[in-house]
């Protein structure tokens, strides 16, 4: 979790930092100078983040998309239910998501035939989308 946010305030960071850089530029040309000093840093910013992610957390550049973090356990699934005033188990949650995806799964099936491929779920997922839009 700590990666996450380190990650994402990073970038937020050298976003405002540029946008704070770029709306006084030219103003005063003391603060230029020195703002043209810390183009280092705005480069250096996604590196800190990568390297970050690379030697503290041991994932690669090609696992983007890795979970980082500790499984929280029933009672924090628990808890978090409870306190959302969510009126389902954590069970009942994914059963409801189950069927709900069955649904979907169902509803791309008849789409799709509506515009002649069948049964492929990827390619009719494709068509219906194109077709929507």
């Amino acid at each position: 979790m700590l990666l996450i946010a380190l990650r994402k305030y990073s970038q937020r960071l050298g976003a405002l930092f540029e946008k704070w850089r770029s709306f006084y530029k030219g103003y005063d040309p003391t603060l230029t100078w020195w703002a043209a000093l810390c183009d280092e840093l705005l480069e250096l910013l996604p590196k800190y983040a990568s390297v970050t992610r690379q030697e503290l957390v041991d994932v690669g550049q090609s696992e983007e998309n890795a979970i980082v973090g500790q499984p929280t356990g029933c009672e924090s699934i628990l808890t978090d239910v409870d306190a959302q005033f969510i009126a389902y188990t954590p069970e009942e949650l994914l059963e409801l998501g189950e069927k709900e995806h069955a649904w979907c799964e169902r509803e791309i099936i008849e789409a799709s035939s509506t515009v002649k491929l069948r049964f492929r779920l990827e390619s009719s997922a494709r068509a219906c989308q194109s077709y929507v839009r």
